[in-house]
């Protein structure tokens, strides 16, 4: 990216967000070094502006870049126990939206417990009780929508907002999946 082509504030900055800020950290920092060296700028003030440009790299997790994780799966009835069924998640952080998917395939012995299901949020969520996302569930052929049942849970329901559980949409059977994303904003 030519610097020419970089927006710039009304004072010659350029102007950055979380979506250009590692492409045009360099052109900034180039800047802010001419400036000091020729007495435009004052030292506070350069420590100030690197010092909020440092802050708005740390509230992009990973650079935005996905990350696994592995959520952990609870139901409020008996116990379950993924045995050599697949759970895994990935997520992303930019900012204070999180982006993440869970995929859970259930094996011959996998125990998938009674009561309704919750999964391990990565980040913890600012508001409960709404909508965040879809899945589709394989046993049945469903989707559903994806709720923050807690500030670090999440459950899966279906169209008439009946928790999926081991016999919602129908009993799970080897193979069954299900496979969600979500988008929420953070705590």
């Amino acid at each position: 990216m030519g610097t020419d082509n970089i927006p710039t504030t009304s004072l010659g900055w350029p102007y950055l967000t979380q979506d250009t800020y590692v492409d045009r950290t360099p052109e900034y920092s180039r800047r802010l070094a001419d400036k000091l060296e020729k007495g435009e700028a004052d030292l506070p003030a350069a420590i100030n502006a690197a010092t909020r440009a440092e802050k708005a790299a740390a509230s992009i997790q990973g650079g935005g870049l996905w990350s696994d994780y592995t959520p952990t799966l609870k139901t409020n009835g008996t116990a379950l126990s993924i045995g050599s069924g697949t759970l895994r998640g990935r997520w992303c952080r930019i900012g204070n939206i999180v982006h993440a998917t869970i995929y859970l395939q259930r094996a011959a012995n996998t125990h998938i417990g009674t009561g309704m299901w919750t999964f391990d949020l990565p980040v913890s969520v600012a508001a409960t009780y709404q909508p965040v996302g879809v899945a589709r569930l394989t046993n049945g052929g469903q989707a559903c929508i994806a709720m923050p049942t807690t500030a670090t849970t999440i459950s899966f329901f279906d169209l008439s907002f009946k928790p999926i559980s081991n016999t919602n949409p129908a009993n799970w059977s080897d193979g069954h999946v299900l496979s969600g994303s979500f988008t929420y904003e953070a705590a």
